[in-house]
């Protein structure tokens, strides 16, 4: 896929050869037990120790606008990806499109059943980290032909991005994660239940400036 920088007459080509979802990784406790309660009272097992992270085919990142699933129970959610290519490293906004049915029977392999839909357009590590705490993460579905806000959030809720970085290195057993794909965590729905809807929209929002990297796509079951 090709990936154009914000701000910068810049774009390369990105070839993922890791994918690794991050799940839990709400920076207070209250926060990240808040996101488990939302999961175990829908009856989702969830994992013992957090930030929890599953690997998922790098093949599944897309950039496409309609994306085919294969349940009717499967939704997305906004957040920040980081991307690690040729020793740089830059921030986009992805959605963690979800098999809700097999997520209450296992997240790992739930993770897998869904394309990733990631925006074209990337943020520079180094800019997205002095502006941090003026980041919003929103998201949007439209189920029944109705546009809901779904999520509507700050970055900064999320464990800081080298924080996270240490525990997956620890998780992984290395530090080589070049030309990788890490999506971050997410913030709560606004919903308080998951929208299984027909068209999503996420937003990773520079409220200062007003800039953005965004991805909207439609979903075929």
């Amino acid at each position: 896929m090709i990936l154009n920088v914000k701000g910068k007459a810049q774009s390369f080509d990105f070839n993922p050869k890791t994918l690794i979802i991050a799940g839990f990784t709400g920076k207070d406790s209250a926060s990240a037990k808040k996101h488990l309660e939302e999961l175990r009272e829908l009856g989702v097992p969830v994992p013992e120790k957090i930030p929890a992270f599953y690997p998922v085919d790098p093949s599944m990142v897309t950039d496409a606008q309609v994306i085919e699933v294969h349940t009717k129970e499967s939704s997305g959610e906004a957040e920040p990806v980081l991307i690690t290519s040729g020793g740089k490293m830059y921030i986009a906004v992805g959605s963690d499109h979800t098999a809700r049915d097999l997520e209450m029977k296992d997240i790992g392999e739930s993770k897998k059943a869904c394309v990733k839909p990631v925006s074209s357009d990337v943020f520079e590590l180094e800019y997205v980290l002095k502006n941090w705490e003026s980041l919003l993460l929103r998201s949007y579905v439209r189920k029944d032909g109705e546009r809901i806000l779904y999520q509507d959030g700050k970055a900064s809720e999320l464990l800081p991005v080298h924080d996270l970085l240490e525990k997956l290195r620890e998780w992984k057993g290395n530090s080589n994660l070049e030309e990788s794909i890490i999506f971050l965590g997410t913030v709560p729905l606004l919903t308080g239940k998951f929208v299984y809807g027909d068209w999503y929209r996420v937003e990773l929002i520079e409220e200062k400036s007003g800039t953005s990297v965004s991805r909207e796509y439609t979903v075929k079951s």
